[in-house]
């Protein structure tokens, strides 16, 4: 079991391209593939994390899968922030995930941050630039480790299940975000998360799983 990255975006109603605030990989599994490979997972999760912050509806938790790749992205989205967590299929529980990304998402939410963030321009430049920023970055690194591991972590996240009782979890295909007449193909050929080595590499995986058939 693995998680393998998680991103922090801000959602702005005046902007339908959500901005990133914070992100951790799992560097430590990214560094068993190659440069090419290192660098089309980093740019994949990022791509994939952009693309379900900005077409999933608030308030709502959500598992999102290609059928194609073995991943499942849990995300959720409050108040103009959105974590997405990507994990492998066989993470269990993910009920703790959606718990983490209910933390972290209110511990935005309730610092002098969010203030900051409304109407700027520059928000790259206000996160470098503040306390809670330098401080936030450590500790989204510290409970990506920590939560490699559910055991280590579930006895504190089973006192709280309110969040998987209120909240319906909606698991659908990364295809079924997409607007009518888009593809996923579509997305990665339009995404600047991506470079052009990521988006050969995910073509070419494409074609491939689509042609490999196990009888």
């Amino acid at each position: 079991m693995k998680i393998y990255s998680i991103h922090l975006f801000y959602c702005s109603e005046n902007s339908s391209h959500p901005v990133l605030l914070f992100e951790a990989c799992n560097y430590d599994d990214i560094n068993r593939f190659n440069i090419i490979g290192r660098n089309t997972l980093y740019e994949t999760c990022k791509f994939i994390s952009r693309t379900v912050a900005q077409r999933i509806n608030p308030s709502k938790s959500h598992t999102v899968y290609h059928e194609e790749y073995d991943y499942r992205c849990h995300a959720l989205k409050l108040r103009g922030v959105c974590c997405t967590i990507i994990s492998d299929l066989d993470y269990k529980p993910t009920r703790i995930l959606f718990e983490l990304a209910n933390n972290l998402i209110k511990e935005i939410i309730g610092s002098s941050l969010m203030e900051r963030l409304s109407g700027s321009r520059d928000i790259t430049k206000i996160i470098k630039s503040s306390e809670f920023g330098n401080t936030f970055n450590k500790k989204l690194d510290k409970y990506l480790s920590e939560y490699q591991d559910p055991g280590t972590v579930d006895k504190i996240a089973a006192i709280n299940k309110e969040l998987e009782k209120a909240r319906e979890i909606l698991t659908q295909s990364i295809d079924q975000l997409c607007d009518r007449g888009e593809t996923l193909n579509h997305l990665i050929d339009t995404s600047n998360d991506l470079s052009f080595q990521s988006k050969k590499f995910l073509d070419e995986t494409n074609k491939l799983n689509k042609c490999c058939v196990i009888l």
